[in-house]
């Protein structure tokens, strides 16, 4: 059972057993939709998360799913009024980029499934969605293929350039389905994607992980994870978010502060 504190905006802190047993914490309210195999912060005024958090573990990496259009839905857990829907994504120029990454749930076709409700997506330029995310997916699975598991939290986040921060009514991006004479501007399009890991090896050694990458279809055709890796206390106070607040301090810091290749 997913619990949220009922502390003030500001210190919100999400926490489950399984999929976010190290926590969450953060300055924003957000509706909180729990899809037992992960879990959505979704901004009702973006019609996106703010992130999707999830266990992964080896035995989670086995299994072959086929991808299909139809899996594409709205997510009726939200109300309509709050609901992202297949239209305002058509033509829009952007993917229907996941958050937590459908080839992560391979093992159940339920699972798998599930992970296509479009409250698990934002809109992502191809290049960002289809290559670096996606080659950094790959990366966390052989994370936990070598450690054994993980805790996840993959977001967006909205940044000027020089990284100071967009409130949610200076956001100018957006995407929407057809009005009578302009697109409405429905669904918020992130300026950056980002990603925070918290991995356990199998004797027990603790290592965190982060990338930021930016929502453009100008991104370098070569490229290594390496170049969209930073420290989770960086990528911490870029988003707002303090990530797995539950794990003891002293290793939290420890960790947190590394940059690992």
């Amino acid at each position: 059972m997913l619990t949220v504190s009922p502390a003030a905006a500001k210190d919100t802190l999400y926490v489950s057993p399984g999929n976010l047993r190290y926590g969450v914490r953060g300055p924003a309210e957000a509706r909180v939709l729990d899809k037992r195999c992960y879990v959505i912060a979704y901004c009702d005024s973006w019609r996106i998360p703010f992130w999707a958090g999830y266990y992964l573990n080896r035995d989670s990496l086995f299994g072959s799913q086929k991808r299909h259009d139809k899996f594409f839905q709205p997510d009726r857990a939200v109300p309509r009024q709050f609901r992202a829907i297949k239209a305002d994504y058509r033509n829009s120029g952007y993917d229907r980029g996941h958050m937590a990454p459908a080839a992560d749930f391979k093992r159940r076709l339920s699972t798998y499934v599930t992970t296509f409700l479009l409250s698990n997506m934002s809109p992502q330029r191809d290049s960002a969605n289809r290559r670096v995310c996606a080659g950094i997916e790959e990366y966390v699975r052989g994370v936990v293929e070598r450690n054994g598991e993980a805790w996840v939290v993959v977001g967006n986040t909205f940044l000027k350039p020089g990284f100071a921060h967009w409130t949610a009514t200076e956001q100018d991006s957006w995407i929407g389905r057809p009005g009578k004479r302009v697109r409405q501007k429905l669904v918020a399009v992130p300026s950056h994607l980002f990603r925070a890991i918290l991995a356990r090896d199998r004797v027990g050694h603790w290592h965190a992980y982060a990338w930021l990458v930016p929502n453009t279809s100008r991104l370098p055709k070569s490229w290594r994870t390496a170049d969209y890796r930073l420290s989770v206390d960086s990528l911490e106070k870029l988003t707002g978010w303090d990530f797995f607040p539950q794990l003891d301090s002293v290793t939290q810091t420890r960790i947190e502060a590394e940059k690992p290749r």
